[in-house]
């Protein structure tokens, strides 16, 4: 006989949560103003493909939004957007997001000192699959030119982790603007580091 599953069972207490109405919402409704975190959070788990547009925003403006939110969020708080990217690239299984964060996040942060290296342990963090420093050199490279010593560091600690006979085989192929060696020589990995993964 069950103790618990009764047809009169009622909560013990109520919450004592309410919400009020703080903006209007694309039609005109009520709707909830957020903050800049939990609108990043949102926008970064919504942000499978950066280059579809979804019903209310364009494709290249959506992307610009999540690229001012994580720069402000690189200096306003760097510690909380650190574990974010690295939770929206491990456990969020997010390829697109995370690398494009990471990059607008060293990008932030290229005029503030760097002592605890936040920088290249948020690209190595974001950096998962063999193919992404590539990306990542790629991605950079468009809007920014060479890389900083901080995003050298995360892609030369992920190249290290990655890089292997593999991986080699499988995800490097002709057609990449940004194959393995060039992924490495941008990187500006050691020469002892080389050696033993190439």
């Amino acid at each position: 006989m069950s103790k618990f599953n009764a047809t009169r069972i009622r909560p013990a207490v109520t919450l004592l949560v309410t919400t009020t109405a703080l903006a209007a919402n694309a039609h005109g409704l009520p709707g909830h103003v957020r903050d800049e975190r939990s609108e990043l959070f949102l926008l970064g788990v919504s942000l499978r493909d950066v280059s579809k547009d979804t019903f209310y925003e364009r494709a290249g403006a959506r992307v610009e939004r999540f690229c001012a939110l994580v720069r402000g969020l690189a200096v306003s708080g760097p510690g909380w957007l650190t574990d974010v990217l690295r939770w929206l690239r491990a456990d969020g299984n997010l390829r697109t997001a995370p690398l494009v964060a990471a990059a607008e996040f060293a990008a932030a942060r290229r005029s503030t000192p760097d002592p605890d290296q936040l920088v290249a342990t948020v690209v190595d963090a974001v950096l998962q699959r063999a193919d992404e420093p590539g990306e990542l050199v790629a991605y950079w490279t468009t809007p920014y030119g060479m890389a900083p010593k901080g995003v050298k560091k995360g892609i030369a600690r992920a190249v290290i982790r990655l890089y292997d006979e593999y991986c080699l085989s499988k995800y490097d192929r002709d057609g990449l603007g940004f194959r393995f060696p060039r992924a490495v020589e941008s990187a500006a990995v050691a020469g002892h580091a080389q050696g033993r993964r190439h």
